[in-house]
């Protein structure tokens, strides 16, 4: 036996763009529902089971949560109703959009999709899910449980949630997959803290973050879910940047995204990035040359003057440029200075420790003696990387 529920009219105000945030988007939603037959033989039981006010509070629901790609609108409403029914065999839901997003003489899009509950097993009872599950669990209770994890804040956590992103960028450049596995679970049990500790305290909860980075991850790449036409990665950039901008009733500016704490090399690049998405860049790799050359020059002209504030400033200018330099090569000037880092302290202690079986110290040598040193310790590197 089907149940109809036709006609369902919604008006959301959750639009990404700045007339939506004035118009708002109406919504139309018929819910075709069939039950298990063994579970509810009898129509007013079925009736009861189902009834039109709960059906249309779990729609409403999910309407003010979702983006504005139809297709997902609807998937989330079945989801929604499978979880909540547990006597809901198969279910057909249809969305209508009576109010394009930025206006024009369509006046309705549709979607309808279907969905049967062995589909609901099949795409959420993982191996993934339930271990994602089972460590959700063991998070709430070490937070009952755990006398330092019980007085642990959101603040708190936050010098030690730097210290693991850095453990996971070292397991990165030494190319330690054992380690990175390591450090990405210990990340991801920072977002799950995090998750608890909002629950706890009414803020936020971890499905309020998943769901929220589900629809993120939807708007911003309609190439995808939508799959208008195929882009370039190049392409793909730039549209997330203009997406970006839209959001937020279109009141986001061009670096706004960028955190004021970032350091400040890692900042530098994000700038350059995002400017560059918005069409703001060098016509050419030899233009940005000139340009570190200029900054060069005029940093060897501060320091004839003598001015150390002018000095700092022109120093800032050159290496701004170089970062420039460095994206435009498609090098990530991070990792580059990290390598030289690594690749300098390994020839230094290397210097060192032969100064030492010298019997001699460093402070006591001759550049000159070191400079020998540093020759020698460079080329026995350079053989152990063969």
């Amino acid at each position: 036996m089907l149940i109809e529920l036709r006609g369902m009219s919604f008006h959301a105000g959750h639009g990404c763009y700045a007339e939506e945030k004035i118009t708002g988007n109406r919504f139309e939603v018929d819910l075709r529902l069939r039950p298990y037959q063994t579970q509810a033989p009898e129509t007013d039981r079925i009736q009861d089971a189902l009834n039109y006010q709960e059906a249309y509070n779990i729609v409403a629901e999910q309407i003010a949560l979702t983006s504005n790609l139809l297709e997902h609108v609807a998937q989330r409403i079945l989801t929604a109703l499978f979880a909540h029914y547990s006597i809901l065999e198969w279910a057909e839901v249809s969305v209508a959009k009576l109010a394009p997003a930025m206006g024009g003489k369509i006046s309705r899009v549709q979607v309808t999709m279907e969905q049967e509950r062995d589909a609901v097993k099949i795409s959420y009872e993982t191996p993934e899910a339930r271990s994602l599950l089972g460590l959700v669990a063991n998070m709430r209770r070490i937070r009952r449980e755990c006398p330092w994890d019980a007085k642990q804040t959101i603040p708190s956590l936050v010098q030690y949630t730097v210290e693991e992103v850095h453990e996971l960028f070292d397991a990165i450049i030494d190319n330690d997959n054992t380690s990175i596995k390591k450090e990405l679970g210990d990340l991801l049990m920072h977002v799950l803290f995090y998750a608890v500790i909002g629950e706890e305290e009414g803020r936020f909860t971890l499905q309020g973050i998943a769901d929220a980075e589900s629809e993120k991850i939807i708007y911003r790449h309609p190439h995808v879910f939508q799959k208008n036409r195929e882009l370039t990665p190049d392409e793909v950039e730039q549209q997330w940047e203009a997406l970006k901008l839209k959001e937020r009733g279109g009141n986001r500016t061009v670096l706004q995204g960028v955190p004021r704490s970032l350091t400040p090399l890692v900042k530098a690049l994000r700038v350059q990035e995002k400017t560059s998405a918005a069409g703001f860049d060098w016509n050419s790799k030899h233009d940005v040359w000139a340009k570190v050359i200029e900054e060069y020059e005029e940093v060897r002209e501060a320091i004839a003057e003598g001015n150390a504030e002018h000095i700092q400033e022109e120093f800032g200018d050159l290496l701004f440029v170089v970062v420039n330099a460095a994206r435009l090569h498609d090098v990530d000037p991070s990792l580059a200075l990290e390598y030289s880092n690594r690749k300098f302290i390994d020839r230094f202690n290397l210097v060192e420790k032969e100064a030492k079986a010298m019997g001699r110290e460093l402070r006591d040598m001759s550049l000159e003696e070191m400079d020998e040193l540093w020759r020698k310790a460079k080329k026995e590197l350079s053989r152990n990387a063969d």
